[in-house]
């Protein structure tokens, strides 16, 4: 199964309290943290770990599980593959060269509808889904919610952006993703999760090719 956990990394914004979370990193972590020039950016980047760590935790997985990790604005985002996930004390399922679970999770701040971008990066039946929406405010929830869909397949392949965008086409025309068109170097069938973020300010998907997923769940790790 699927876990993915969000949380609110406002508090990470106090130093005295950005400084508690960051003493417990690893050393490539912290270093990673440091070459960020901004606070929220550092922020975000700790959050992230910890709600890694604090799912490890909880699931008593190992290093070697299959996890990946997104933020964007005040939001952290987790998804981790564990094994007949019903609480704490499940068993990962590793990754090996006989079955490797590809896994990717995206979440991004709703902003402005950005049409240019759309043009260039989106395929044209993604682009056509947006521009018939009712208005602006429709039209930018959808942008941001291909934005997330198409950041987490690049994130499940591995490649990120050195994948073309345009290499693989998502449909939400019967309301739920499907993925109807992939790179032939990616063959695997590849199931999506969709998130409502409670506040409404920001897009969140899971792309796996496991297709058992869990609800999200809203951790509150971080204290003040």
């Amino acid at each position: 199964m699927i876990q993915t956990w969000i949380a609110d990394i406002t508090p990470l914004l106090n130093n005295q309290i950005y400084e508690k979370y960051y003493t417990d990193l690893p050393k490539w972590r912290k270093e990673k943290a440091d070459r960020l020039h901004y606070a929220g950016d550092r922020a975000r980047s700790v959050g992230a770990w910890i709600l890694y760590q604090h799912m490890r935790e909880e699931y008593g997985i190992s290093r070697e599980a299959v996890y990946n990790l997104s933020h964007s604005g005040r939001y952290a985002l987790c998804s981790v593959k564990v094994e007949n996930a019903a609480g704490s004390g499940d068993t990962a399922i590793f990754q090996n060269e006989e079955r490797v679970t590809r896994l990717g999770c995206d979440i991004e701040m709703i902003k402005d509808f950005r049409p240019g971008i759309a043009k260039r990066f989106y395929c044209p039946a993604e682009e056509a889904f947006i521009l018939e929406q009712e208005d602006e405010t429709c039209r930018a929830e959808a942008f941001y919610r291909y934005w997330v869909l198409k950041e987490s397949f690049l994130k499940a392949t591995g490649q990120g952006l050195k994948l073309d965008l345009r290499s693989f086409e998502i449909s939400i025309e019967h309301g739920q993703p499907v993925l109807i068109r992939q790179p032939e170097e990616y063959p695997e069938r590849y199931y999506y999760r969709e998130y409502q973020v409670t506040a409404g300010d920001a897009k969140a998907a899971v792309c796996s090719t496991d297709s058992n997923f869990g609800k999200l769940r809203t951790a509150d790790i971080f204290h003040r």
